[in-house]
């Protein structure tokens, strides 16, 4: 008889939020990175991560990085262009869908966190839209 494999199902989803704006150049998981989604009760499957410019931005990078178990590997570098927003032209803006542009099934359990840099000093906000998923 076959066997199927079946993905858990998630529940509802939840978004998480942050702002970052110091600058790192760094892409070995040194320096400023910051925590941006968790394991808190059960575990997290990411399905899209949005990031806006809070004002004009210089080119560079927002890089993403796993933490599993305290050791931070680069997991995604999105390029930044820069952009002076005005009355016509909205701040840069990018959404990331893991699963969907480049095959990652990110999934975070109770070793792993996603962190979040950006390569010069502009201002974003992070926005994860994740689903807890049954233990």
């Amino acid at each position: 008889m076959p066997v199927m494999m079946v993905s858990p199902q998630a529940t509802a989803i939840d978004t998480f939020s942050i702002t970052i704006n110091t600058a790192n150049p760094n892409r070995d998981g040194t320096g400023t990175i910051t925590a941006f989604l968790q394991f808190v009760q059960k575990a997290l499957r990411a399905h899209s991560l949005r990031f806006v410019a809070v004002g004009a931005t210089s080119e560079g990078m927002i890089r993403l990085y796993t933490s599993i178990s305290g050791t931070k590997r680069l997991l995604k570098e999105i390029p930044v262009e820069a952009k002076n927003p005005g009355p016509l032209d909205l701040p840069w803006s990018h959404t990331w869908h893991p699963l969907d542009d480049d095959r990652i099934d990110l999934v975070l359990d109770s070793a792993t966190t996603l962190h979040v840099s950006t390569h010069n000093a502009d201002e974003f906000e992070c926005h994860a839209f994740a689903a807890e998923l049954p233990i």
